[in-house]
């Protein structure tokens, strides 16, 4: 059996979600699992959980340290009758396979509280939260539900990517997500790459799109035509409160910092193979084993999927 630290406790669980969904459950969705903890995710910003005992309400308060979206969260904390000052608090999410491991770590709590049986009462009280948490990551998202989320995060314009390799089902989600946002815009990644091109275009998106919107200005961008292979015409994008970029790379590192939210579609390689020909043809099928190898390769070199706030089951219904 490992020994303790004289001064440390430490909790970790294992999760099929990926470490974005655990962010996003830690921080904007934390009121789902833990709403008497109140705090935003910026070093600096104060902490406050409140919670009744016995009548009698109680009170920790303290201050967020380190912030580093997705993996790692730092906070110090403290009670009005601890008489050594502050713990602090390092709650860390590392991928592991498709999914994560969740780690709790307090220090200093014997020399804030000065009480030793604090460390078993802690540990008790961190193993259900992170049970809480673990939970609140891996339940399913409703469209609503997922609206609501996008829109807790900073405006007034919300860039949100819906990545996925081809066939996972991303243009069906990307509809339905803007109908459910009222009508929000959808921008497709297939109107800037092309047959010979099909992941490395993304200058023209980032400078057409990205970086106007962010700014809250107009995107005007002109559509790559697939089987003329010419540019056409040109649209216009107004900025909205949600605006959805749909395709393969969307949630590229590239223009990551502008991203509000992340999606990522999961579908089998076999399902999207067998969309894809029963979408374009048998007679397509090699092209689409050269696209999914270029797609491969760009995610092994950008795993999208590891930032990923959410990830949608793209065989399951659309709820």
């Amino acid at each position: 059996m490992t020994e303790r630290s004289p001064d440390r406790v430490e909790v970790s669980q294992s999760t099929s979600a990926a470490p974005g969904a655990v962010w996003h459950a830690l921080t904007d969705g934390r009121a789902e699992w833990w709403p008497e903890m109140a705090f935003d995710a910026e070093p600096g910003a104060p902490l406050r959980e409140t919670w009744e005992e016995s009548g009698v309400v109680c009170e920790a308060t303290g201050v967020v340290v380190t912030v580093e979206p997705p993996h790692r969260l730092e906070f110090r904390w403290t009670q009005a009758d601890w008489p050594g000052g502050d713990a602090t608090v390092d709650v860390t999410i590392e991928p592991s396979g498709n999914g994560s491991v969740v780690s709790i770590i307090e220090t200093d709590l014997v020399r804030a509280t000065g009480d030793p049986t604090q460390l078993d009462a802690h540990e008790a009280g961190w193993r259900h939260h992170l049970e809480r948490l673990v939970r609140a990551a891996e339940r399913p998202h409703g469209l609503e539900r997922l609206v609501a989320g996008i829109m807790a995060r900073p405006g007034p314009v919300r860039l949100v990517a819906v990545d996925g390799p081809g066939g996972a089902g991303k243009s069906t989600f990307a509809q339905r997500l803007s109908e459910a946002a009222g009508g929000a815009p959808v921008i497709h990644t297939d109107d800037f790459a092309s047959a010979d091109n099909p992941v490395d275009w993304w200058p023209r998106l980032l400078r057409q799109v990205v970086e106007p919107l962010a700014h809250g200005n107009p995107a005007n961008y002109q559509r790559y035509d697939w089987p003329s292979e010419t540019l056409a015409e040109w649209h216009t994008v107004e900025p909205a409160p949600i605006v959805v970029i749909e395709g393969v790379s969307s949630g590229r590192s590239e223009w990551s910092t502008h991203l509000a939210f992340v999606i990522w579609i999961e579908t089998p390689r076999d399902e999207r193979l067998r969309r894809a020909v029963e979408r374009d043809g048998v007679e397509a099928l090699d092209d689409w084993q050269e696209w999914m190898a270029a797609e491969d390769e760009h995610y092994r070199r950008d795993p999208t999927r590891e930032r990923a706030d959410v990830i949608i089951d793209g065989t399951a219904p659309i709820m």
